[in-house]
């Protein structure tokens, strides 16, 4: 169905509104991200992402999906959550600010599974959950990590996998 979508242009506020329809009916829905902001976790057009309305409540390191204000919907990680759960601010896995805050109301659904290059890969497993938290830590540097592996990759003769804005 996502394939679709994308391959026919169809808007967002067309698919959208389904999309949240079947998250309200307990189903879980598959996206593939675009732009970069999730690099290098998730490459634009080659990755894609399993939700599902939330179990339990929204923690540090979720990949969720949300609406901000202006009506733009995005998926980024939470970065952090505030003391009585009603504001969350999130991070892209390439950037360094962080947005926030969120009102509860508008995270939609939170990821349960990532595809990367075909291969699944469960948000819950021990070392998805270790290379998140060394990537978090890594925050201040991550520009400088992607162009350094990104050099590299173009000196082993390797094909970038995304083309970067900066």
């Amino acid at each position: 169905m996502v394939k679709e979508i994308q391959e026919d242009h169809i808007p967002a506020d067309v698919w959208i509104p389904i999309f949240l329809d079947m998250l309200k009916e307990g189903k879980q829905i598959k996206i593939s991200p675009h732009g970069f902001s999730m690099y290098p976790y998730l490459v634009s057009d080659r990755d894609e992402v399993i939700l599902e309305k939330p179990k339990r409540e929204y923690r540090r390191g979720d990949i969720v999906l949300y609406r901000r204000d202006t009506g733009l919907y995005v998926l980024h990680r939470v970065h952090h959550v505030s003391k009585d759960h009603e504001f969350y601010y999130m991070l892209g896995d390439s950037q360094k600010t962080v947005e926030g805050p969120l009102r509860k109301d508008q995270l939609l659904a939170i990821a349960v599974l990532l595809i990367r290059n075909g291969r699944e890969i469960s948000v819950n497993s021990f070392w998805y959950r270790v290379s998140y938290h060394i990537w978090f830590a890594l925050r201040h540097f991550r520009i400088r990590i992607i162009k350094l592996w990104r050099w590299i990759r173009r000196i082993c003769g390797k094909k970038d996998d995304y083309v970067m804005p900066w």
